[in-house]
Formats: C-alpha cells, structure tokens, sequence
C-alpha cells in the first residue's frame, strides 16, 4: 500500500460513512443511521493507525479520544430509553475533550513566534457564559453535569487557539474550525435537550460533528516537528 493511500483510504471511508448517516438521517432510515453512526469513529480509528508520519505519542492519544467518542456516541444512540445513557455519554465525551486538549499540547512547538490577536480567547468563556445563562434554569439536576462539561469543552477550544504560531497554517486552522464546530454541535444537543426544540436537530448536531472530528483529527495529523508555515499576526 501506498504512503498515500495508507493516509487516505480510511479517512474516505469515514466520509462516506458519514455521509449515508446524513442521508440516513434526512430519510428516516433508522437501522443505517444506527449502524454509520456506530462505524464512524471505528473508521477514524483506523485512519489514524495507519497513517504515517505522526508520533506515537500522539498516534495513542489520538485513538484515545477516539475510542471515548466512539462510547458516547453508542451511549447516546439510547439516551431515549434510559436517562442514565445521556450521563454516561455525556461523561465518555467529557473524558475525550480532556483528551483532545493533552494532544493539542503534544501537537504544538515551544515558540515565542507571533501572538495571538487581543481578546480572542475570550470568545469562548463569554459565549459559554451566554449559552449557560439560558440553560441553566432548565437545567434541573443536570446543572452540574452540564456546567462542568462547558468548562471542559470551552478549555478545548481555548487550547485550540493557543497552538497561534506553534504550528503550521494548516493544521493551526483546521483543528481551531473542528473545535468550533463541535461546540455547534454540542450546543445544539443542549439547547435541543434542556430549551427548546431545534428543527432538523438530529440532522444539524450530526453534520457538525463529523465536521468537527473530520477537522481535529486531520488538522492534528498535519502538525510537522517542524514549523514550515506559522500563522502571522496583522501587525
């Protein structure tokens, strides 16, 4: 196998994976959306495995999150049946978040290159702070579950950010725009869940997250040991 293919092949496949869950989706065939949607983090798995050039270390954490993923989106495919699903799922993502933010340390250099723009950082704790304001009296008794995986989830995008100038372009921006649209995606569920009904929810919240992994685990995989292209300031 080629060093291309071996690169690609289970990236495409977990594309057209997503796809037919998409299409799925929009056509109410439940037993294909089920079953893309519990091969979809299995063929990002592999993906990751066989690609080459990435470092052990980030090779093992990468399939980590994966794997925490691939558990909450199995848990939450019966979250209808049992409330205790949404909690479990809702954990097993939390512990991949927690993951994803250790990799984007791994996947970053030391550099004292250029920094980042003023008050970037701050857009993720005032927009979490925002969506919390309208959640939390609906929240009930999953108040603390729910606030703590905000704090997690807005820390990863956060940790997203602060690889500005520590990496190259490429895997800077597409790891930023994956951790934005997972937290589209999860404030989707939330607000579906605990607000009020979102249309085309379940069809939003997937597309976003397959964008998101698409996007964070390829933009980690681009990360270099050495920086090529660091994004610049506008100074």
């Amino acid at each position: 196998m080629s060093k291309t293919s071996s690169n690609t092949g289970f990236l495409n496949i977990y594309v057209l994976i997503g796809a037919s869950h998409i299409i799925a989706l929009a056509l109410h065939v439940d037993i294909v959306v089920m079953l893309t949607k519990f091969l979809l983090m299995p063929a990002l798995m592999l993906h990751v495995y066989k690609h080459v050039g990435v470092s052990t270390v980030l090779r093992n954490r990468l399939l980590f999150v994966l794997f925490f993923s691939w558990m909450g989106d199995i848990l939450l495919m019966f979250d209808e049946n049992n409330s205790n699903f949404f909690i479990f799922g809702l954990a097993a993502f939390l512990i991949a978040q927690a993951a994803y933010i250790t990799a984007f340390s791994i996947a970053a250099h030391k550099s004292n290159g250029s920094s980042l723009p003023p008050g970037l950082l701050l857009i993720p704790p005032i927009y979490a702070g925002i969506l919390l304001s309208i959640l939390i009296p609906h929240l009930g008794n999953m108040l603390i579950p729910v606030v703590i995986y905000s704090m997690v989830i807005t820390a990863m995008l956060m940790q997203s950010l602060r690889r500005w100038s520590k990496t190259d372009n490429y895997s800077f921006w597409f790891v930023a725009i994956g951790a934005t649209f997972f937290i589209a995606s999860d404030s989707m569920i939330a607000i579906d869940s605990f607000y009020s009904p979102i249309n085309f929810a379940p069809l939003l919240i997937m597309i976003t997250y397959i964008i998101a992994q698409y996007m964070l685990v390829t933009g980690l995989l681009l990360h270099k040991d050495k920086v090529i292209n660091q994004p610049q300031s506008d100074q």
